[in-house]
């Protein structure tokens, strides 16, 4: 069998190689993680903001694509936390904690979903189910809710620029309430919006880009995040803003 594989590569004059790790099909700034990397770069992000982390995976991606800036991992579910705090370890400048961000310091019920990312302390609508049968609701768990600008205060050692990702099923205009005087310091917001209500009184997309307009956040880069199961309808994109202001600066 070998040998038959070999003579068929010599006839159509190809190669087997081993694969080398460091090899890209394309470029890393071609890629989502990759282009992330480069923007705390460019942007000379000291603090990455990783609100509704789950069990982490996006900080991990970010973290292999080369970021050197310091990551805060959050999140409130507590069995995904449990992912989130093993992987931690793998990575020195990584950090992370089990409580939510929104406009008070409290409590709150957290709605948990079969599919524990669309997991909220908003309640989940009938479109989203329709749209993702995984999401429905199974259960419930009482959490913490800290404010970006309690935590921020709390830890004066944490300076320079940030990047805040906002992933919260619906919760985000409640946690950027939260950081109304940390707005200044965050360089780069990235948030996920949904094109169709999924949550209860969440802001939509147009909405949410006059809104932070009026904060002086400019959209610069729009990526698919979740669509219908069957129609492959999009409902939900995430959006990278930077923040005119420090841009200015």
């Amino acid at each position: 069998m070998k040998s038959l594989t070999k003579k068929i590569l010599r006839r159509f004059n190809l190669e087997i190689k081993r694969i080398d790790q460091r090899f890209r099909s394309v470029e890393s700034t071609d890629t989502y993680f990759g282009f992330l990397a480069k923007i705390l770069s460019d942007r000379k992000i000291d603090l990455v903001l990783d609100v509704g982390a789950s069990t982490g995976n996006w900080a991990s991606k970010l973290f292999n694509e080369g970021c050197s800036s310091k990551i805060i991992s959050f999140e409130p579910l507590s069995n995904s936390y449990r992912v989130l705090k093993t992987r931690c370890s793998e990575f020195p400048n990584w950090e992370c904690h089990n409580f939510a961000f929104g406009d008070v310091i409290g409590q709150a019920s957290l709605n948990i979903s079969k599919n524990n990312e669309s997991s909220s302390i908003s309640k989940i609508l009938n479109t989203h189910i329709e749209a993702f049968p995984e999401s429905q609701i199974i259960d419930e768990e009482i959490i913490e809710i800290k404010t970006i600008d309690n935590f921020l205060q709390n830890r004066p050692e944490l300076k320079g620029n940030i990047f805040a990702k906002v992933d919260v099923q619906g919760f985000e205009k409640k946690v950027l309430t939260g950081a109304s005087y940390s707005l200044d310091r965050i360089s780069i917001l990235q948030l996920e919006m949904g094109l169709e209500a999924l949550y209860h009184d969440e802001l939509l997309f147009c909405d949410w880009l006059k809104y932070l307009k009026d904060l002086q956040f400019h959209p610069l880069y729009i990526q698919n995040a979740f669509s219908h199961h069957e129609t492959k309808k999009l409902l939900q994109v995430d959006c990278i803003f930077v923040n005119e202001k420090l841009r200015k600066a």
